[in-house]
C-alpha cells in the first residue's frame, strides 16, 4: 500500500478574507487558491481558538486546547504547551513510519526543553519555539542549533527549508508542518511586494505590508508545490491549508490594520466568527474530488483522526474530533 504524503501549511493570523479564493477583490493569491481549485474548498472550517498557541495546541493534538493545558499565548508562564500525557499528530505520524518534519513557528513551549518539537514528534525542526520573529533580523534554530540572520527574508528561509525536506525525504511517506509566521507582526515586507498596494491608494500602510507579507507567501507555497510536481509526489500528497486565527483589526491611522474579512464581525482575540472562522483548503489528486465545496462544519480537532485514518496509521489516540473524509 503507498500511503500518501501530508504537507499541512498553517499561517499566522491570516483572515478567511486574506485570500482572493474567498473574496478579497484586491489581493491575488493564486497558488494558494490553487490548493482549492484543485481540491476542495472548506467553508466553514474552524479554528480550536481566537489566538495563537491554543489553536496550534488545538491542532496538533486533536483535542480542545483546554484539555492539553494550552490556555493562552504566555510562553514565560508556560501557558502555551501541549501537556506531555498525550500525543501530538506528529508523535503518531512517527510511531507510523512516517518522516516527520516542521517548519517555522513553534508557540508550543518554549522554555522546558521537554516541550522542544523534536520532543514532541517532529524529526526535524527549523525555526523559532515562541510567538514572533522579526523577518530580516531573525534567530531560528536548526535541531536546536541556532542561526542567526543572514539577510533572507524569514518567509523566503521558510521556504527553502521545506523544499529542502522534500527533496531529502522524497523516497519515504513523510508529514510536513509548515507554519509560517506571516502575516503575523512585526509586519515586514520585501519593497517589490508592497509597492502594487501602496499604488492602489487605498490602503494604510499596515494593511499594504500585510498583503505584501501574504503575496510574498504565496508565492513560496508555489514553489512547495511546484518542487512536489517536479519530484512526481503532487499526485499522492495531501496538502492542507489554513491559518491559526483571524486576522487583527488593529490600530490607528496608517497602522490600522482592519481590512476585507468577508462578511464577518470580530477578529484574533473574538470568538466571534471573523476570530475563529479560518481559511480552509485541501488537495488529494488520488483520493479527493477537484474544485469542489464543501459547505458543513469542520474543526481544527477533526485533522488528527482524519489524517490518520486515510495514512493507514493504526492509532487510537484520545480525540475530540472525528474522521471527517
Amino acid at each position: 500500500m503507498t500511503r500518501p504524503n501530508v504537507v499541512v501549511f498553517l499561517t499566522d493570523d491570516q483572515g478567511y478574507g486574506d485570500l482572493s479564493i474567498f473574496g478579497n477583490p484586491d489581493l491575488q493569491t493564486p497558488n494558494i487558491d490553487r490548493i482549492g481549485h484543485e481540491g476542495v474548498c472548506l467553508m466553514q472550517h474552524y479554528s480550536g481558538s481566537p489566538i495563537c498557541a491554543p489553536a496550534r495546541a488545538s491542532f496538533l493534538s486533536g483535542r480542545y486546547n483546554h484539555r492539553v493545558g494550552a490556555l493562552s499565548v504566555e510562553s514565560n508562564r508556560g501557558l502555551d504547551r501541549i501537556a506531555l500525557r498525550g500525543s501530538t499528530i506528529a508523535d503518531l505520524f512517527q510511531q507510523g513510519g512516517y518522516a516527520t518534519g516542521m517548519i517555522g513557528k513553534w508557540h508550543n513551549g518554549l522554555h522546558d526543553m521537554r516541550y522542544h518539537p523534536n520532543q514532541r514528534g517532529f524529526d526535524e525542526f527549523a525555526g523559532f519555539l515562541n510567538g514572533g520573529m522579526n523577518y530580516w533580523d531573525w534567530i531560528i534554530e536548526y535541531n536546536g542549533q541556532p542561526e542567526w540572520s543572514d539577510g533572507r527574508y524569514l518567509t523566503d528561509v521558510f521556504t527553502e527549508d521545506a523544499i529542502d525536506f522534500i527533496e531529502r525525504h522524497q523516497k519515504v511517506p513523510f508529514f510536513l508542518y509548515v507554519a509560517y509566521n506571516a502575516p503575523h507582526g512585526p509586519l515586514e515586507a520585501p519593497e517589490e511586494d508592497i509597492r502594487s498596494f501602496e499604488e492602489m491608494e487605498k490602503f494604510t500602510e499596515a494593511v499594504c505590508q500585510t498583503y505584501g507579507m501574504i503575496r510574498r507567501m504565496d508565492a513560496g507555497i508555489g514553489r512547495i508545490l511546484e518542487a512536489l510536481e517536479q519530484r512526481g509526489l503532487a499526485e499522492d500528497t495531501i496538502i492542507l491549508y489554513t491559518s491559526d486565527n483571524g486576522p487583527v483589526h488593529l490600530g490607528k491611522g496608517e497602522r490600522d490594520q482592519t481590512r476585507y474579512n468577508g462578511p464577518f464581525r470580530g477578529m484574533k482575540y473574538d470568538v466571534l466568527e471573523g476570530g475563529i472562522r479560518v481559511p480552509g483548503l485541501i488537495r488529494w489528486p488520488a483520493g479527493l474530488p477537484q474544485g469542489e465545496q464543501f459547505d458543513e462544519m469542520l474543526h481544527f480537532t477533526d485533522w488528527m483522526p482524519t489524517l490518520l485514518q486515510v495514512c493507514g496509521i493504526d492509532a487510537q489516540p484520545a480525540s475530540d474530533g472525528m474522521d471527517v473524509m
